[in-house]
């Protein structure tokens, strides 16, 4: 296309696009494509492409919540501007799956923008005698939002070129409308375009709900190309159907107006009505906050503290018998039965418990925070319960409710339905009923229910709405009904729980009896472990799945030790809680159900009754054995259990939350399992998981719409979500609510604004939270006199604050903005001062009342709450400032209620009414007339708010989608919604929750001040060791790829030769990451081992606590797969490192660059760094570039170069070829391939390497002349051309040749490892700039659709990988397939995105006692064919290294080889031993080493002495394949070998015969040899065939040798153990080329 060329969009070239039309050509695909295109191509003003500050780079995703404070109801959804500028008023619109559109842009840029459509609402008839309402009504829009212009005046304009250095624009949504009903088989796709060159590029994914949430951010001169893409049918190509331009600044063009909605006309003939709208905002970063005043909880201190209480609580514990409970219990049954509870007293129970049951959420948390924060040594004792303990108490309080008045249990109202009823009753009876038992064996005593009693009472007068009378009772203390009630009824419960635990695990007769049973069962430990699973697996054949990869017998131990200990803590059981929390913990890493505990008893009941004469019998001595064991695994299998359960809890919202998600937005059935299996492997890891940005920005508004109280709902699908999860420095959090303010109030018109930080973590008790319930509020001061001045809502937390060190202003006044305290953990609390210009206040006037405004009352315009947690699919987010709008009501009871200003009596002065009557209805005139006031101030100073008249008939419109409605308390008889009967239930996969105020709940105490000038972004200080060991290079590429992923970390990559493990304790990072693969037989690298041996030598206290994770990369086609890494991180943890993920395993064979894709992205959720990361993604075109400068043939660098002479990777040297000789040449039929095999010896004498028989030659391979002289063309440079090379990491060293490094150091081949990133280079050129071909990018991107796992299954991907890597078999037949994208493609492209060549690993075929300077190998010149019916698109793969050394000549090249060190050994002592050798093909190499060495010792046996019997296992396809066969042939003449066994496949078609067989046939003499202790057992070649033989010799042990089959493995076991067996073995032929 013209303009794709040019690099710039102008009316023209777009009038013959959108004249296109498809409606005669059939169509089954379509998608959209949005470009970033720049005017010009003059820089960025600030010198530099988009720099943000990191503030500003955040994704605009996060949960929204409504909840209310006090009576402020936030009641709407986002206010909107008015007048010619773009304005949000689609929340009905966005039902049908388009966003709210408000707008049109023209296609040559001009903002062509469509009023909005609004109603006005008439004035309402509010008072008597025909008067009518002096305020203009609200302008309302479709949608139902209000929104306000400045009194009567023209909204002022303004003209947006540029932004200001502290301003970040962003499109954060966009929507597609037009096309509903036309299927879901397209996708839109995002292009971010600099000049002409690509930038970025997104696909949004395929739903049914055609909005998507974005963060894309561009500059002040960039606009967004829409570009709308049809796929005829039988075409592979995408064709351009309409078009349309969006220049964002434009649509700011209102004062002030800094977020709206823009809409692009796209018009095509199948939809003349299509348009794309995006939702636009304009931020600004605010700098400099810093707290006021800083104070810090001292986690040292509380730490030493826990332990202290811990071990008091033991002490006090062990001192209190068995019949001191009991005495204890008997006084408050005495206390009961003389002072039983009045029928007006229950009455008070139960109404004050019912109001409590509508904000359970505050009083219950406070009551079970206070609790643990007055007793933190019970929060390490309880362990996951703790998490659990809110919801039990309450279950357990609701019950002895229940009890009371039982005839009063027939609810009229299901809204005071029991928590033990109904379909939530799961949630608190997981544990059955008997809570109160359960809080006796976690170890409530008698202390901690007193001190829950005097929780219980404030946790009820922390309940909104409760009475006076009520409020009253309860000051009585002792005496209140509350108080008496927990002691007569909560108490005896509990005390007789606490004694019959006492009753079982207190007596010493029935510890001697358990004793005496557990010695009878300890010598039977395994015989019983054994019979317990075979008797579980038998009950219970659906759990063997779980346990199909244990080891039955660890578990068989595990088990018996957990009752061990459990058994012999019975006296004390609380010191067994912290291994049972362990063995809990364990569970969940092994993935053991919850309810496989269940199953657990009935097997080991059946197991004790078999094994145990006295457990089985009717005696009452068997009952009561039985008993005790029952009461004391029940007590174990509960805190075992626990961990899984809350794991399973989340896991289960979590899958709920995601399946409404699915739903809503139309994801497919596939989309939707994967991310349920991604959810389950991060919560099984980590207890938690991560919302994608599309949940939480939806999840932020389901809740809003889920929010019963909430009447202006209807608005949920417009609020604007902030995600800020990344932010968790308080000052940093202060900030951004300070942005969040100034967003809201644009001009006076409100939005619904949510900002939401980081999430709960796993066993975190509050999380970050705001002292404040809402931003703005009103100090309250208590005077001499008793009385109070200001809003008395707020009276604790103002002398809270006064506390924490606040100085009020002086002279103190009636509505002094109280400060903003932000707790984060570890960082303490946190006082900030609220600038005024972001405390945006309304003078409350009347317009005929003059003498109101004399009163100078004023309410604040935005009701940023932050009072509440956001509960989304399991995952809590306790810090989240939501604001709606205000209802005049709302803010006529603030200044009305007698709990808050309490100014009915000056207002009614005011307004000249009789306040000393009763019957003049003075106090209603006065609030309807307080109304009119508010509302009149309100518009007078274009502050958007709606009334309540308004606001009940928009909720009427919206009762289709809400479940309650809220009456207001002016004129309710008249509203629309009085008399509107509907059910309340609770959605809670998204919910809003109340919070308890943190400051009650701290009390702060524990404090000491720190200064808050030294404090530090955690973001900042987040520091990350990398280390790796690699042989070839892979780890370290994948540690350095990690490093740039995470760059938003320090990140410090080093190879671990060059690291003290005693040092990680101190180096200062947060986290150490190990990345390693595995060498040899299950070996660390080289440059690795010496880490790890030292790592094992290191004292424990310098390793324990260091957090970690561990990356073993491999191949499953190796027996030892990944054992190197696994072994590294069982020693970690066995040192006492902390996992901060399990291990990852990433398999050559099954995508590995995506598996550690993914595996960092893990990490990144674990740290909390999500957002981070995306935004170093998205930045990636910031980050510093290769830089490739041509130097001439003068420069002091290439001299220098020169001078120097090639430089040699570590541990390699250059070594002259003194042999090369063919031993085998075969060509294979109609295939263009031969099989060769050739014989090559390389001298050491002048390099410093030696070897030992048996170990690995690394061979560095070059690359094909030929190929080289193919990129050089394609790339037009000389090979001979000098180059330097600058940048972040530099593959080679520099200044070097072109042919050097396309020849010595990049790898010309296509493979697994660089075709993805070839692919997508070819891509980016060519849909883009001079490099642009719609026919290339067709193809490219059908290939780059074939590679993604989310579009097919694992099998399809990686059958279209080979399709694709068997039909460009090298890098330069990839680039000259796609031509035109080619052309722009640059050295500095390629050196980035190839690979290094990595050393390949050779068994040395010689003896160094025969040959001590000399290396030979015997090498198979790998050649891949075509694959059948593909010879005309596939081409024949040469194998890199084995093809190089084919093609050296001896005498005149030499080859850079390094000597690798393996375990691959003969006995030191060969007299007397017997060797068996099993080696078909190329396999035979190390062998031939072995029997030279042999040959040389049978030299030099004295004193009659010889070496021992040899049996040699040779196969081939027939006799012209056997190998070296004249010198075995001569060995076996002469006695070096004694039996020579050869197995020829292919001399009968009807019976191929391999070296297995062989030994089939051979058991008894096999046997013979292999009883020998003396016997070494040695096997080379490919694995499968390794694993045949393995399984012959198993059999072979147990036919010949009776061996039952765990003896025969423990037989090999013991051979393995002694260094008697050993493999030298690799994978396939088609993907290896090792040996």
């Amino acid at each position: 296309m013209p303009w794709r060329a040019a690099g710039l969009l102008c009316c023209a070239p777009m009038v013959p696009l959108l004249s296109y039309q498809y409606s005669q050509a059939p169509c089954s695909k379509f998608r959209m494509i949005f470009f970033c295109v720049l005017s010009s191509r003059r820089p960025h003003p600030t010198g530099q492409r988009r720099a943000e500050p990191p503030s500003a780079q955040r994704a605009g995703s996060m949960g929204a919540d409504t909840a209310i404070n006090g009576g402020a109801l936030p009641n709407g959804s986002a206010a909107a501007p008015n007048g010619s500028a773009a304005a949000p008023n689609g929340d009905a619109a966005a039902l049908s799956g388009e966003a709210a559109l408000n707008g049109e842009a023209s296609l040559n840029g001009s903002a062509s923008l469509e009023p909005r459509r609004t109603t006005t609402v008439p004035p309402k008839d509010v008072a008597a005698a025909g008067r009518k309402c002096p305020f203009v009504a609200p302008t309302i829009g479709e949608d139902g939002i209000p929104f306000l212009v400045k009194g009567d005046q023209a909204p002022s304009t303004r003209k947006l070129t540029q932004l200001a250095e502290n301003q970040v624009l962003t499109v954060t949504e966009v929507a597609l409308s037009g096309v509903e009903g036309r299927g879901r088989d397209f996708r839109l796709r995002m292009r971010v375009m600099l000049g002409d060159v690509l930038v970025r590029q997104e696909d949004l994914p395929q739903q049914d709900v055609l909005t998507w949430p974005l963060h894309l951010q561009p500059a002040a001169e960039e606009r967004v190309v829409v570009i709308f893409q049809m796929k005829p049918e039988g075409s592979s190509l995408w064709d351009d159907a309409a078009a349309g331009e969006l220049l964002p600044l434009a649509h700011f063009d209102r004062d002030d107006v800094d977020y709206v909605k823009a809409d692009v006309a796209l018009p095509w003939g199948g939809a003349q009505g299509m348009k794309a709208t995006f939702a636009l905002v304009i931020e600004k970063v605010v700098r400099g906050v810093s707290a006021a005043i800083a104070v810090k909880r001292d986690a040292d201190v509380h730490k030493n503290r826990v332990a202290a209480l811990l071990k008091a609580h033991a002490e006090a514990t062990s001192k209190i018998t068995r019949d001191m409970k009991a005495a204890t219990l008997g006084g408050v049954r005495a206390m009961a039965a003389e002072h039983p509870l009045t029928d007006v007293e229950i009455v008070i129970v139960k109404d004050s418990y019912n109001k409590m049951l509508a904000w359970h959420e505050i009083a219950m948390e406070y009551l079970a925070e206070r609790f643990f924060f007055l007793y933190p040594e019970m929060a390490t004792q309880f362990g996951p319960a703790a998490d659990n303990f809110q919801e039990q108490m309450m279950a357990a309080l609701d019950g002895c409710v229940r009890t009371l008045h039982r005839h009063t249990e027939e609810i009229g109202r299901e809204a005071y339905r029991s928590v033990l009823e109904g379909a939530a009753a799961a949630k608190w009876t997981h544990a059955g009923d008997d809570f109160f038992r359960i809080f006796a064996e976690l170890g409530l005593q008698a202390k901690h229910w007193e001190t829950l009693r005097n929780l219980w009472v404030q946790a009820l007068l922390h309940s909104p709405y409760q009475e006076d009378y009520e409020r009253e009772d309860m000051e009585r203390g002792e005496e209140s009904a509350a108080y008496r009630f927990f002691t007569n009824v909560v108490m005896e419960r509990a005390y007789s729980a606490i004694v019959d635990v006492s009753d079982v695990f207190d007596v010493p007769e029935n510890f001697q009896i358990l004793m005496e049973s557990w010695r009878f069962l300890e010598g039977r430990k395994k015989e019983m472990g054994v019979a317990f699973y075979t008797t579980f697996f038998a009950n219970n054949p659906e759990l063997i799945p779980l346990f199909a990869r244990s080891d039955m017998d660890a578990l068989s131990g595990h088990l018996f030790e957990a009752l061990e200990v459990v058994m012999l803590a019975v006296p004390n059981f609380e010191a067994a809680l912290p291994i049972l929390h362990s063995l809990g913990r364990q569970h969940v890493l092994l993935g053991i159900p919850s309810y496989a505990h269940n199953a657990l008893g009935g097997a080991l009941w059946s197991v004790f009754a078999k094994h145990m004469p006295t457990f089985a019998g009717d005696s009452a001595e068997s009952q009561k054995l039985r008993f005790l064991w029952e009461a004391v695994f029940k007590r174990t299998a509960y805190m075992v259990v626990l961990p899984m359960f809350n794991v399973e809890r989340v896991i289960k919202k979590g899958y709920e939350w995601v399946e409404l998600v699915a739903k809503e937005k139309g994801w497919s059935a596939k989309a939707l399992e994967r991310r349920k299996e991604v959810i389950k492997s991060e919560v099984l890891s980590r207890g938690t998981y991560t919302h994608t940005e599309e949940e939480l920005v939806h999840g932020a508004r389901v809740a809003w719409r889920n929010s019963a109280k909430c009447i202006g709902r209807i608005a949920w699908n417009s609020l604007l979500v902030r995600d800020r999860r990344n932010v968790t420095d308080p000052d940093e959090m202060m900030a951004e609510c300070l942005e969040h303010q100034r967003l809201a109030t644009a001009d006076g018109s409100l939005k619904a604004v949510m900002t939401v930080f980081r999430p709960l973590r796993p066993l975190e008790r509050l999380g970050p939270r705001f002292w404040n319930v809402q931003l703005i509020r009103f100090a309250c001061y208590e005077l001499p006199d008793g009385t109070t001045m200001g809003d008395r809502a707020n009276r604790e937390l103002t002398k809270a604050l006064i506390s924490f060190g606040w100085q009020p202003p002086e002279p103190r006044g009636e509505f002094d903005v109280l400060p903003i305290v932000i707790e984060t953990p570890g960082q303490g609390a946190r006082m900030y001062h609220i600038p005024p210009e972001y405390v945006r206040t309304v003078v409350i006037e009347h317009p005929e009342f003059p003498e109101v405004v004399k009163l100078n009352l004023k309410w604040c315009v935005v009701p940023t709450v932050t009072g509440f947690t956001m509960d989304l699919g399991g995952i809590k987010y306790p810090a989240v400032p939501f604001n709606g709008w205000f209802m005049n009501t709302e803010v006529g009871r603030d200044l009305m209620d007698s709990y808050r200003y309490d100014k009915g009596i000056e207002l009614g002065k005011a307004m000249g009414f009789d306040t000393d009557s009763t019957t003049n209805f003075w106090r209603d005139k006065v609030f309807l007339e307080l109304n009119i006031a508010v509302m009149h101030s309100f518009r007078k100073h274009g502050c958007s708010i709606v009334d309540h008249q308004t606001a009940s008939q928009q909720f009427i419109t919206h009762d289709l989608r809400e479940k309650r409605a809220v009456v207001p308390p002016l004129s309710s008889g008249l509203t629309a919604v009085f008399g509107h009967e509907m059910r309340e239930f609770v959605l809670d996969h998204a919910a809003y929750r109340y919070q308890a105020e943190i400051w009650d709940i701290m009390g702060g105490s524990e404090m000491s001040e720190t200064d808050p000038s030294k404090k530090a972004s955690s973001q900042a200080a987040k520091k990350l060791l990398i280390l790796f060991a690699s042989e070839t290079g892979t780890a370290e590429g994948y540690a350095y790829s990690a490093a740039k992923k995470l760059r938003p970390c320090k990140s410090t990559v080093k190879c671990m030769e060059n690291v003290e493990p005693s040092t990680l304790s101190t180096c200062g990072a947060d986290v150490v990451i190990l990345i390693t693969s595995t060498f040899g037989d299950g070996n660390t690298p080289g440059n690795g081992k010496a880490f790890v041996e030292k790592l094992q030598a290191t004292p424990r206290s310098g390793i324990e606590g260091i957090t970690f994770c561990t990356l073993a990369i491999g191949s499953t086609v190796y027996p030892d797969y990944c054992l190197a890494g696994t072994k590294l991180n069982a020693i970690m943890k066995k040192m006492g490192g902390i996992e901060l993920l399990p291990i990852a395993k990433a398999d050559e064979l099954k995508n590995q660059a995506n598996t550690v894709a993914e595996w960092i992205g893990q990490v990144a959720n674990a740290l909390g760094l999500t957002d981070l990361v995306k935004e170093a993604g998205r930045g990636s075109e910031e980050e510093e570039d290769m830089v490739v400068t041509l130097l001439e043939k003068t420069d002091d660098a290439v001299t220098a170069a020169k001078a120097a002479g090639k430089q040699l990777p570590s541990g390699f040297e250059l070594c002259p070829v003194v042999r090369n000789s063919e031993i085998l040449e075969v060509e294979e039929e109609n295939s263009g391939a031969f099989r060769s095999t050739r014989f090559l010896q390389f001298d050491l004498a002048n390099s410093t390497l030696r070897y030992h028989t048996g170990d690995h030659a690394a061979i560095l391979p070059k690359n094909d002349v030929v190929e080289v002289a193919d990129m050089c063309e394609l790339l037009k440079v000389s090979p001979h051309q000098w180059v330097n090379v600058t940048g972040d990491r530099i593959p080679f060293a520099v200044p070097a040749q072109v042919k050097h490094v396309f020849m010595e150091e990049l790898d010309l081949a296509t493979s697994s490892n660089n075709l993805l990133a070839l692919l997508t280079l070819l891509y980016s050129r060519a849909t883009s700039g001079p490099g642009a071909d719609r026919a290339e990018e067709g193809r490219l991107e059908a290939m780059l659709e074939s590679l993604k796992v989310d579009k097919s299954s694992e099998k399809a991907v990686a059958a279209a990988e080979r399709d694709i890597l068997a039909t460009y078999v090298t890098v330069s037949q990839l680039l000259q397939a796609f031509p035109k994208a080619t052309s722009t493609i640059t050295l500095s492209d390629m050196f980035k995105t190839l690979t290094k060549i990595k050393p390949r690993f050779y068994s040395i075929a010689s003896a160094h006692e025969m040959w001590p300077t000399d290396v030979q190998l015997t090498v198979g010149v790998l050649q891949i064919p075509p694959a059948k019916g593909k010879a005309a698109e596939h081409r024949l793969r040469k194998g890199m290294c084995s093809n190089y050394l084919s093609s050296t000549v001896a005498g005149k090249d030499t080859i850079r080889l390094s000597i690798r060190t393996s375990s691959f050994r003969l006995p030191q002592d060969m007299s007397g031993a017997p060797v068996i050798m099993v080696g078909p093909g190329t396999g035979i190499s190390p062998m031939l080493g072995f029997l030279q060495a042999r040959e040389v010792a049978a030299k030099g046996a004295a004193n009659g002495s010889s070496i021992g019997p040899c049996t040699v296992y040779f196969g081939c396809r027939g006799p012209p394949d056997f190998l070296h066969q004249e010198q075995m042939r001569k060995w076996e003449s002469t006695g070096i070998i004694t039996d020579l066994q050869v197995a020829f496949s292919r001399i009968d078609p009807n019976k191929k015969v391999y070296v297995q067989n062989l030994i089939a046939e051979q058991r008894e003499k096999l046997w013979t040899l292999l009883q020998n202790p003396k016997c070494h057992y040695y096997v080379c070649g490919d694995s499968k065939m390794a694993d045949d033989v393995h399984l012959e010799l198993l059999r072979t042990v147990h036919a010949v040798g009776r061996l039952a089959r765990k003896e025969a493995v423990d037989f090999f076991n013991k051979m393995k153990a002694e260094g008697r067996m050993q493999s030298d073995t690799w994978g396939v032929t088609l993907h290896h080329e090792d040996k």
